[in-house]
């Protein structure tokens, strides 16, 4: 309680400052609205640069003080619901998947900026995974013009089993605009796939490497399970069966685990937040199937 009374004032103190950053350059604009003569000195004279700057700093000092506050949130906060539903649970805030992971699967294409944090790795009906939000885009131009353009933002997880599958086989949703036209790794081109299932063809694209495989993999029961998780998750999914692992990845547009700063720190509340994004974990597992011996040495 201690903790949380403690993050609850620095919550409250950085709500304050992110406020009070906007008040120089609201009064400034104030007082040129409502003074017509001070309008034109304010314009003429360039005065608009000071509150401008008063304002810049008050935000850059905010923010630091947010990061130094999400990161203690997230060690007390998060790692305590974590723990409360996983096994073998590692939580690491500053750290995600790493680059090379996520391009290995060929699903993506790739920007001049990755970012990477909130890595989770644990077992799960005896499944190990790991998972991290990851943030790729492309960034154009400098700094009086800049355009970024975002390829992927959202969580992406790995599961791992102890079987190696034959192929490369890629299943991505439609309209995910930024995968790439299916090649693997190594830009070599895949071959398309079309199932006997003509909603399952609506709704996702495959490549593939094998298509004996793919068809080994991609049972009717396999596809409808990814259609209805398709139906119940927000963003756009992809399915990469690759060596020993499956990764999956959901372009919700957010991040996660991210703590409130202009609402009260709430645990019931959060934690059942938090369990809603983990649950992406226990819903892949659970309607996948994926602790079945389809995924095991064997296993047919």
């Amino acid at each position: 309680m201690a903790v949380l009374e403690d993050l609850e004032r620095q919550r409250k103190t950085i709500a304050f400052l992110f406020v009070f950053s906007a008040v120089p350059m609201a009064l400034a604009f104030l007082i040129a609205i409502f003074y017509r003569n001070y309008y034109i000195y304010f314009v003429a004279s360039r005065a608009y640069i000071f509150p401008f700057f008063i304002s810049f700093g008050f935000f850059l000092f905010a923010e630091n003080k947010r990061k130094v506050y999400a990161k203690r949130y997230k060690s007390y906060v998060i790692e305590y619901v974590i723990n409360r539903h996983f096994d073998d649970v590692n939580y690491t805030p500053d750290y995600g998947i790493d680059e090379m992971t996520v391009y290995s699967t060929g699903m993506v294409k790739k920007g001049n900026t990755f970012e990477s944090e909130d890595l989770i790795s644990g077992t799960y009906k005896g499944v190990p995974f790991t998972q991290s939000d990851v943030r790729i885009q492309y960034r154009q131009g400098g700094m009086k013009y800049s355009k970024r353009i975002d390829f992927f933002t959202g969580r992406w997880m790995i599961f791992r089993f102890n079987k190696n599958f034959v192929c490369n086989l890629q299943v991505i949703e439609k309209g995910f605009t930024a995968s790439k036209k299916g090649k693997d790794q190594e830009g070599n081109r895949l071959q398309k796939l079309e199932m006997d299932d003509e909603s399952f063809n609506r709704s996702f694209k495959i490549n593939c490497e094998d298509e004996q495989e793919a068809y080994y993999i991609l049972t009717p029961q396999m596809m409808r399970r990814m259609i209805e998780l398709k139906e119940k998750t927000n963003g756009k999914l992809m399915f990469c069966f690759l060596n020993n692992s499956l990764h999956i990845a959901c372009n919700t547009g957010k991040n996660s685990f991210e703590p409130p700063i202009f609402s009260k720190i709430d645990l019931q509340r959060i934690s059942a937040e938090t369990f809603s994004d983990l649950s992406l974990i226990t819903s892949f597992v659970d309607s996948l199937n994926l602790d079945n011996r389809l995924f095991k040495n064997g296993g047919v």
